[in-house]
C-alpha cells in the first residue's frame, strides 16, 4: 500500500467505501485501534492503518512492511512493501498519526527510518521522488513534525528536524519544493522563536 492510496483513501469517500467492501481493507476501522498496545517480537511499536469486518487489523511494521494480524492474534507479513517505495510511503503514514497523537519521539524514529530508505533504497522505486507529490510530503511531514516540537518546547530536536527537512527541501524539484515552502518558512520561523 502506497503513501499515495492511502492518502487517496482518506481523502476519498466513495473509494474508501470500495476498499472496504469488496476488499474488506477498512480505513476507518483504523480509528478503532486496539485495547492495548501492539508490537513486534523486536519490540517495535506498529501503527494501525486499516481493518476488516472480521476484526483484523493492517499494521505499518517498523522496516515500512504491512503486517495483517487476524482477531485471534495470527499474523502474516502482507509483503506490501517490498520496494523502496512502498517502505518510504509506509513510514510517511506511520509518522504523522504518531505526530498527531503527540508520540514525537516515535515519529522522530519513523522519519529517520524514512530518511534511511532514501538515502540507500536498494531499488529503483524512488529515482524520481524528488520531483513528485511524495517528495513534498516527505518535507511537508518533516516541517510539521519540527512546528510540533517547537511547540512541545523541544529546541534541539526541533533544530536538528528543521536542517533534515531543510535538506529534503534542497532536493526537491522546483515545483515540488514550492508546494512546501509556505510550511518551510512558518516552522522556521517557529524555531527562531523558542532557540
Amino acid at each position: 500500500m502506497t503513501d499515495q492510496a492511502l492518502r487517496l483513501l482518506r481523502e476519498s469517500a466513495r473509494l474508501a467505501e470500495l476498499a472496504a467492501f469488496p476488499f474488506n481493507f477498512d480505513i476507518g476501522r483504523a480509528a478503532h485501534g486496539n485495547v492495548e498496545e501492539v508490537r513486534t517480537a523486536s519490540g517495535d511499536p506498529l501503527g494501525i492503518v486499516a481493518g476488516d469486518d472480521t476484526g483484523g487489523r493492517y499494521f505499518v511494521c517498523a522496516d515500512g512492511s504491512m503486517l495483517y494480524a487476524d482477531s485471534e492474534g495470527s499474523a502474516g507479513n502482507t509483503a506490501l512493501q517490498e520496494k523502496a517505495g512502498g517502505r518510504v510511503s509506509a513510514r510517511l503514514d506511520q509518522a504523522r498519526p504518531e505526530r498527531e497523537d503527540a508520540q514525537l519521539a516515535q515519529a522522530i524514529r519513523s522519519l529517520e527510518a524514512l530518511r534511511g530508505v532514501l538515502a540507500a533504497p536498494g531499488d529503483d522505486s524512488l529515482c524520481h521522488w524528488q520531483g513528485v507529490n511524495l517528495g513534498r510530503f516527505i518535507a511537508e511531514e518533516h516541517y510539521s513534525l519540527t512546528r510540533a516540537l517547537a511547540d512541545a518546547r523541544h529546541p534541539e530536536e526541533a533544530r536538528a528536524l528543521l536542517k533534515a527537512a531543510d535538506a529534503i527541501l534542497g532536493e526537491l524539484s522546483e515545483n515540488a519544493a514550492n508546494g512546501a515552502r509556505e510550511l518551510a518558512e512558518g516552522t522556521a520561523a517557529r524555531v527562531r522563536e523558542i532557540s
